[in-house]
């Protein structure tokens, strides 16, 4: 399951991305990555990486989900990773 969780979108770490995420590539593979997918990258040891925010959690916005699929009796992988960061906007609409 994919678990959307609740970040505040005033948070540091979206200045700063930091978490590594898939594969490597060689250092003169970056600018085509970066300018083809608005990636950032990063060094990791000798090789380049992504990195992606990674802002504190406030909320799981499936819990209730998760607790009702476990009830069923299902097994529920989720919240890997830390999930998938979400925002609320002025609205009240999440993204």
């Amino acid at each position: 399951m994919l678990t959307r969780i609740e970040v505040s979108p005033d948070d540091p770490a979206f200045l700063q991305p930091e978490k590594f995420i898939g594969p490597v590539y060689q250092p003169e593979e970056q600018k085509a990555l970066e300018a083809a997918y608005g990636w950032q990258m990063k060094r990791d040891g000798k090789y380049l990486r992504r990195v992606v925010a990674s802002p504190q959690p406030r909320k799981i916005l499936d819990s209730e989900a998760i607790e009702l699929l476990l009830k069923e009796g299902h097994v529920v992988i989720c919240s890997g990773g830390g999930g998938v960061p979400v925002t609320e906007d002025g609205q009240g609409v999440k993204r």
